[in-house]
C-alpha cells in the first residue's frame, strides 16, 4: 500500500483531490489539524465519500477546506470506500472547493478561526442602526462568548458562518481573536 503525506498549506485540498483524480487513485485521504479530522474516500480518482465531525458528503468537504487549511494530509492507497455520500462530478467538485479556498482568502479568515470564540464587541452600543440578513442574524444569536466559530458552523454551515462572522466583524458587532494555544480538556 502506497502512502502520500504532506501539509495542506503547501498543497490545498482541491489541488490534492485534482492530483489524485488525474492519477486515477483509490484509497483514503485523511486530513488533520490539532484534534480536527476529516476522511475522504476515493475510488479510481472519484471522490465517493467524505466525513468531517458530524458532516458528510459535500458539506464535509466544504468544511474541511474552510477549517483545515494548514493541517496535514495522508493518502493511503488501495483501500476502497464502501459507502457513497458525494454525488458530484469530481472535476466540478474540485472547482467548487477551489472557489471556497479563494472565498476564504477574500474573507481574510485568520486561521485557525474555527477554534476561536467570537464575543460581542465592547462598543456595540456605538454601532448604530444596521441591517442583517437572516443567516447573519442567526449567527449573531449563536454568539455567546462560549461557543467557538466551529461550534456555530456545525449548526449553521461552515461557509455561511464564515461569511456571517466576517460581516459581523466588519460592522463592529463581534470580535474574534484566534486562540494562540490549543487547550487540552484533559489537562
Amino acid at each position: 500500500m502506497a502512502e502520500l503525506a504532506g501539509s495542506l498549506d503547501s498543497v490545498p485540498l482541491p489541488n490534492l483531490l485534482g492530483f489524485l483524480h488525474t492519477l486515477n487513485k483509490s484509497g483514503y485521504l485523511e486530513l488533520s489539524e490539532g484534534r480536527a479530522r476529516a476522511e475522504i474516500g476515493i475510488d479510481r480518482g472519484l471522490v465517493l465519500t467524505a466525513a468531517f465531525d458530524s458532516r458528510h458528503g459535500v458539506e464535509a468537504l466544504e468544511a474541511a477546506v474552510l477549517m483545515l487549511p494548514v493541517g496535514q494530509f495522508s493518502f493511503t492507497e488501495g483501500v476502497l470506500p464502501k459507502d457513497r455520500d458525494v454525488n458530484a462530478d469530481t472535476d466540478e467538485l474540485v472547482t467548487h472547493l477551489d472557489d471556497i479556498v479563494h472565498e476564504r482568502e477574500i474573507l481574510g479568515l485568520a486561521m485557525p478561526w474555527h477554534r476561536a470564540v467570537p464575543n460581542l464587541a465592547p462598543a456595540i452600543r456605538d454601532v448604530g442602526e444596521i441591517t442583517l440578513d437572516g443567516s447573519t442574524l442567526e449567527t449573531l444569536l449563536a454568539v455567546d462568548g462560549k461557543r467557538t466559530v466551529g461550534d456555530i458552523a456545525l449548526a449553521n454551515g461552515a461557509g455561511r458562518t464564515a461569511q456571517a462572522i466576517k460581516r459581523l466583524q466588519e460592522a463592529g458587532i463581534v470580535s474574534v481573536e484566534p486562540l494562540h494555544a490549543e487547550v487540552d480538556p484533559a489537562a
